[in-house]
């Protein structure tokens, strides 16, 4: 029977610890010591914030160059729509 844990580590983060036999308390310090070897390959508190703000404002420009792109489609049909009206009605004339 496995034993799992679960923990909310920080405002965005949770851990899931899944053991397959029941751990020892040197297994214990064992992976201790292997997540204080680690730790570093993991980006700061203040690295974190920054990588999450950068992205946020990445998809801010993202949605702000769509809606630009949009408005200029839309721009562009109702010119489209326009010029074929004063044809359609330049045509009758004729």
């Amino acid at each position: 029977m496995a034993d799992r844990l679960s923990f909310r580590i920080s405002e965005w983060a949770t851990v899931d610890i899944e053991f397959s036999h029941k751990p020892t308390q040197e297994a214990i310090a064992r992976l201790i010591r292997i997540l204080e070897i680690q730790k570093d390959t993991f980006p700061t508190r203040a690295e974190a914030l920054v990588e999450r703000e950068t992205i946020r404002v990445y998809i801010g420009f993202l949605i702000w160059a769509l809606e630009i792109q949009h408005r200029g489609r839309l721009v562009a049909n109702l010119a489209l729509a326009g010029s074929l009206r004063k044809n359609q009605r330049g045509g009758r004339a004729r």
